[in-house]
């Protein structure tokens, strides 16, 4: 269950006939609100829901009030959808300042960006207490903000929607990254191998931020957005494999 504005062009990452295909159930401008009406088109033999929803209610109130919905968001599932056994959070990802604006949105942008890192770090809390419910963590702001995100700052470009599927795609498979010992919720426990102009980051390499710990906003994405990305996740690009002519 998604914004149609955040993940407009998610789908296209999925395989309609592959057996596991997620149900895309999205409505425009989605708040944590909304979400209960659209509960009733959850089929009937899904028992996993994946929520990527928060965005749009950080931009009017504070994180503290946004968790508080979210919270009886979880609740309701819990009591409505009762063959649901396990929920996918999506942490809410960050945001940049609108490029097409003559006067930047800084402080806009900054205001939203702390509201989700307080959000975000009560959510991840949360899903250590529960047992049924997961984070999802799909690392957007260890990018340079214009690979990623519109020039709006807000939407997701194409290689930012190519990295949410192999994020979420990644921790499904191997039942939530909260069940592999020695890993914290959320943390990705392969490659991401998605988008060709996507930077490649390894477990290995997210875990040698030490200083930075595995949480949305802990490195400034206000600072990304108009910087080169960090020396240390500077890696190539997987490399496509070369055609040749037939002989």
């Amino acid at each position: 269950m998604d914004g149609d504005s955040q993940a407009k062009h998610l789908y296209q990452h999925f395989d309609p006939n592959r057996p596991g295909t997620p149900a895309f159930i999205t409505q425009p401008g989605a708040c944590i609100g909304d979400v209960q009406s659209l509960l009733d088109f959850v089929p009937e033999t899904g028992k996993t829901i994946s929520l990527h929803v928060g965005t749009n209610d950080l931009a009017t109130v504070s994180g503290s009030t946004a968790f508080g919905r979210y919270k009886a968001l979880l609740n309701l599932i819990g009591k409505e959808c009762p063959k649901v056994s396990r929920v996918y959070a999506t942490l809410v990802l960050p945001r940049s300042t609108n490029r097409r604006l003559r006067i930047r949105n800084y402080r806009f942008v900054g205001r939203c960006n702390r509201e989700a890192s307080f959000f975000n770090r009560v959510l991840r809390n949360y899903c250590r207490r529960s047992r049924t419910v997961f984070y999802l963590h799909h690392e957007l702001q260890f990018y340079p903000a214009a690979k990623v995100l519109a020039a709006d700052g807000l939407h997701p470009r194409f290689e930012g929607v190519a990295v949410m599927p192999a994020t979420s795609m990644a921790c499904a498979s191997v039942g939530g990254a909260r069940l592999q010992p020695g890993l914290r919720p959320g943390r990705p426990t392969s490659p991401l191998r998605c988008h060709p102009s996507i930077p490649q980051i390894t477990a290995a390499e997210l875990r040698c931020r030490g200083r930075c710990p595995c949480g949305a906003f802990d490195c400034s994405f206000f600072e990304l957005a108009v910087q080169p990305p960090l020396e240390h996740l500077k890696v190539p690009a997987p490399r496509l494999p070369e055609l040749t002519a037939p002989y």
